[in-house]
């Protein structure tokens, strides 16, 4: 459904609020902290609350105004965290989560009536961190329709990730690379994977890996404008337009992108980048620029990357990812429905941590297994009925580059969230939701001029 002309959402102050403080997230160590993503999230919220009121307004007025795709799906899976945090008489706990009911109960004195979540507070702060992801991609899904927002957007992204991916290099080139910036000490157990101001190396490398196709991207937007030009008016007069040197920009941005992302030796980010790669060259149209931007990019990551470093198996700090995987899926039979509580692993996976006790597992390093464990059967078809319109999306924005340079971005993060958990990360979590919303709003041809 195309857009009223005369609609034009929030002002621009309000669009480049919202993108300037999502790309400055990575910078502030990936905004992990709450005094940076709480910040993030409430002007997300407030923006979004503002955007949907205009919608309305606008709608009032019997102006067409497009929904946000998945609307409906997002709303569920937030009464779905907000049903876990509901407590619940020991009989009925005990039928619809016997997990939930042994944490609470067992080895304990009757508690009377408890939640499914097994750490409430920790699933009261993953509520607050899905809901604000949640208001950032339709925020983008209102206010990026236009193809000069939907640019505007995916290049912030890309700046963001060349800026972190500087940041990571020059650090790693210093003399105490596991000093944040240069500056800041961090502890020797949390310091092993410093990279730039992330704390872990592999989500550092997935939001730079997550730009490499947005990069190519806006350069073959740039190229195919050179050729309409050539074709209309010669060489000499394209060649003096804006887009040849824009593509030759983002070529090299796209480049340097690569590097970035390879320089950490992240198995993950590799993953990653072949799945966005792969989406980019499938939805684009095998243009020959394509083809042969896969070439050189091909190229240059056999030429760099050490594999034998890669063909060790998936070492987390003296235990391998294989070994929580298996662990974890003990977990989801006395989870079936409900899951343990949104971001709960932490606490709920100890009972099942047999093969390495002692050593602190932070997540399943795997988002999708993640998503079993911790919201259950339900919270499976809610993420596949996303997943679902995000697919249909990509396939949707054949043709149109930016979108489908957004929903490589997408792919590249889907692909590294196999093996790792960067989507946990605020800052890589904030980007994503803003380039589905473009996706989103590409697949649905709602161009403004």
């Amino acid at each position: 459904m195309n857009r009223d002309p005369r609609h034009d959402g929030l002002s621009a102050w309000a669009k480049w609020a919202v993108l300037s403080v999502v790309a400055v997230a990575p910078l502030a160590f990936g905004a992990g902290s709450p005094s940076f993503y709480l910040p993030l999230y409430a002007l997300a919220s407030v923006m979004s609350a503002a955007s949907w009121m205009r919608a309305r307004f606008d709608r009032s007025l019997g102006r067409a105004v497009p929904t946000v795709p998945g609307g409906r799906l997002l709303l569920a899976l937030l009464a779905l965290v907000l049903l876990q945090l509901a407590p619940l008489p020991p009989a009925l706990l005990a039928l619809v989560s016997p997990g939930s009911w042994a944490f609470h109960h067992l080895g304990q004195p009757p508690q009377g009536w408890q939640p499914i979540s097994v750490s409430p507070a920790a699933t009261a702060r993953g509520f607050l961190s899905v809901a604000g992801a949640m208001a950032l991609y339709a925020f983008a899904c209102r206010e990026y329709r236009s193809a000069l927002w939907r640019r505007r957007a995916i290049a912030t992204l890309a700046i963001a990730a060349a800026a972190l991916g500087m940041a990571g290099l020059v650090q790693a080139a210093s003399d105490d690379p596991r000093r944040l910036y240069g500056m800041i000490d961090v502890h020797i157990e949390r310091g092993w994977g410093v990279w730039g101001p992330y704390l872990n190396r592999n989500h550092f490398a997935g939001y730079v890996a997550m730009a490499v196709p947005l990069g190519l991207g806006l350069a073959i937007a740039g190229s195919a404008e050179f050729r309409q030009l050539h074709r209309r008016f010669g060489f000499g007069r394209a060649l003096g337009a804006p887009s040849f040197p824009a593509a030759l920009q983002w070529s090299a941005f796209a480049l340097f992108l690569l590097v970035a992302a390879l320089a950490p030796q992240s198995r993950g980010a590799l993953l990653g980048l072949a799945a966005g790669l792969g989406a980019l060259l499938a939805l684009s149209g095998h243009t020959r620029l394509t083809l042969l931007s896969g070439l050189v990019l091909g190229g240059i990551v056999l030429a760099t990357v050490d594999f034998s470093a890669l063909t060790g198996g998936f070492e987390v700090r003296g235990f391998n990812r294989r070994g929580i995987w298996r662990a974890a899926l003990l977990m989801l039979p006395d989870f079936p429905v409900f899951g343990a509580g949104l971001n709960t692993f932490l606490v709920a996976f100890q009972p099942y941590q047999i093969d390495f006790r002692g050593v602190l597992v932070t997540a399943a390093h795997n988002d999708f297994l993640q998503v079993a464990t911790d919201l259950g059967l339900l919270g499976i078809g809610l993420v596949a009925g996303l997943g679902y319109r995000v697919l249909r999306a990509m396939l949707a924005a054949r043709g149109d580059i930016l979108a489908v340079a957004a929903g490589a971005g997408v792919a590249s993060v889907a692909g590294h969230a196999l093996v790792d958990y960067s989507l946990q990360t605020p800052a890589n979590a904030a980007a994503f939701a803003v380039l589905c919303g473009v996706l989103m709003a590409g697949a649905e041809r709602a161009d403004v001029p």
